[in-house]
């Protein structure tokens, strides 16, 4: 099988490759199926010394339920690394000479795992939380993030597969997630008397917060009449 091989050559040559050359395999034996098998904990003791033995074992499963490809790498990488943190795993895969998209899109994915909910929220909370990360990421990157929680979490499988479908029709239908799409502006609040700098964009983001929980409507005149309120408060 292409892991069987991936590792027997990593083995092999683990002396004598480059790192470049240690990285390519190590990320062609996460891409393939079902990897965890051939996750050596004696080869990855060299390779990645901080990440630990027990955190290795509890990180095989949520490898392997991770989907496969190398499209969807990062999502391997995350759940191998997971315990190592954000910037832990920022180190390690930077020391791996890891493209700098492949170690942003996995330390995006660890940073929020890390920070999600610990039990499915509720509906409109989640819509919520998939409104607020498709305004941070771009939509491969939230359902990245809910194949990682269907993995970490099997249990909650059918929710984060809900999630990601949510976010897909979010997507699709252009509902307000980021400043960008707000149906007023910078120039639309100066002309209404708010002043530019710092205060005008926190004007900006508590409007896109109140819109994204249903307080009032992505309308100018609502969205103008609350900015309103927010100045004069």
């Amino acid at each position: 099988p292409p892991t069987a091989q991936a590792a027997q050559e990593l083995c092999a040559h683990l002396d004598c490759v480059s790192v470049e050359r240690i990285e390519e395999e190590l990320s062609k034996l996460l891409a393939a199926p079902a990897p965890a098998a051939y996750l050596d904990e004696k080869i990855l003791k060299v390779i990645i010394p901080e990440l630990s033995a027990p955190a290795l074992q509890a990180a095989k499963p949520v490898v392997d339920a991770c989907p496969a490809g190398i499209e969807d790498l990062p999502v391997r990488w995350a759940a191998l690394l997971m315990s190592l943190g954000e910037d832990g795993t920022r180190k390690a895969l930077k020391r791996l000479r890891c493209s700098n998209a492949c170690i942003e899109q996995t330390a995006v994915l660890v940073r929020e795992a890390s920070t999600a909910p610990g039990q499915a929220p509720a509906a409109h909370d989640t819509v919520i939380r998939i409104r607020k990360l498709l305004g941070r990421y771009d939509l491969h990157t939230v359902q990245r993030l809910a194949a990682l929680g269907a993995a970490m979490e099997p249990e909650q499988a059918a929710d984060f597969a809900a999630q990601a479908e949510l976010a897909a029709q979010l997507d699709a239908d252009g509902v307000c997630c980021r400043v960008s799409q707000l149906a007023v502006n910078g120039r639309d609040l100066m002309a209404a008397g708010i002043p530019a700098g710092p205060a005008l964009r926190r004007v900006l983001e508590a409007l896109l917060d109140g819109v994204i929980r249903a307080e009032y409507p992505n309308e100018k005149t609502a969205l103008l009449a609350a900015a309103q309120k927010m100045i004069a408060s």
